[in-house]
């Protein structure tokens, strides 16, 4: 599949030069930046082929053929470079969160509907070994029903000269990385959520522009509870999908997963039966994991013709949670109902 990456900062040349050369299906025939001096310094690096450098999207689309564009642009570009690349009937993978209002991601999604178009989002922390267990021991009941989850994140973010990145964005937190964590709760748990109440602060001495701590009541349906808690301001750090603790009839699910970077390093997942009793459980090998998992699941999935796990129509639900956090945070913590959509389940 031949694609076209829109946007080489510093996270999309991660792409460029970790996640491409994992997936050889994926062919990477030409990058779009728009600074000059980055595209000088990225054509140094022969990733991309000879001329493969353009500063705009309209100037890629004349200059090779190809059947998709990936998406990895800063949050506000999101939108217009989706919304060009679907339009040109390109078949589109962009970075989560994939817009930043839930009316414009529902507009997006409709557009690759009416176009017959693949639009996923690279919800890329679903594609671990500890997430699938935990998604099959859920699904299959092998313990029991799920009945309250607690979920921990914390990291330090450093304060940077002249902030940038997630430093300035509004509710830090919620967009940057809760929007994992939530995915996740609705990939392992495959129940709807029903309403959030959310609370997030900043305190005085912290160098973000907005929120970069909170906390979360999730009510799911079955009547299974959530317990959210996530600090960017923290040197007792979890890995970056988070301290899980499942409680279910039979006993306890702990688990975490994602290391560093795209790493298998924290990947683990511990049951404790109702005896004390604990016990490691054997984790699935996976050809691919992370980011790589994800593309490769996207160029699957068009070149088979099926809808994509992390497609953007399921992905709404996700970004239902986060907005709702959001709205429920800006009104002191009020109980905010959620739009009732499909439960997702592993593909």
């Amino acid at each position: 599949m031949r694609l076209v990456q829109v946007g080489v900062g510093m996270w999309g040349h991660d792409w460029l030069k970790t996640v491409f050369p994992q997936v050889p299906l994926a062919q990477l025939v030409a990058c779009v930046e728009s600074s000059p001096d980055r595209r000088a310094a990225l054509a140094k690096e022969k990733m991309v082929p000879p001329g493969g450098f353009h500063a705009s999207f309209d100037a890629a689309l004349g200059s090779v053929p190809f059947d998709g564009v990936v998406v990895t642009t800063e949050l506000p570009a999101h939108v217009p470079v989706v919304r060009a690349a679907l339009e040109a009937g390109k078949h589109v993978l962009v970075e989560k969160p994939f817009a930043p209002s839930l009316e414009e991601a529902r507009s997006l999604t409709q557009l690759a509907a009416e176009r017959g178009l693949t639009l996923m989002v690279s919800q890329n922390y679903r594609f671990f070994p500890a997430v699938r267990l935990v998604q099959r021991l859920v699904a299959e009941r092998t313990f029991g029903d799920v009945r309250f989850v607690v979920l921990q994140f914390r990291r330090f973010s450093p304060a940077t000269n002249g902030q940038n990145g997630h430093h300035t964005w509004r509710a830090p937190l919620l967009l940057d990385m809760a929007v994992h964590h939530f995915d996740l709760l609705r990939a392992t748990l495959g129940r709807r959520a029903l309403s959030i109440a959310c609370r997030t602060w900043n305190p005085s001495w912290s160098w973000f522009a907005d929120d970069p701590e909170g906390c979360a009541l999730i009510s799911f349906e079955d009547e299974v509870q959530v317990s959210y808690s996530g600090s960017w301001l923290n040197a007792d750090q979890t890995p970056w999908a988070g301290h899980w603790r499942m409680a279910l009839d039979e006993g306890e699910l702990w688990w975490s997963s994602r290391g560093s970077a795209d790493g298998l390093g924290d990947e683990e997942v511990r049951f404790c039966d109702r005896k004390g009793r604990w016990a490691r459980l054997d984790l699935p090998q996976l050809e691919l994991s992370g980011r790589a998992g994800c593309l490769a699941e996207f160029v699957d999935a068009v070149e088979s013709g099926r809808p994509p796990e992390c497609d953007a129509s399921d992905n709404l639900s996700t970004l239902s949670l986060v907005y709702g956090a959001m709205a429920s945070a800006a009104s002191s913590g009020a109980e905010v109902e959620l739009g009732v959509q499909p439960a997702v389940r592993e593909r």
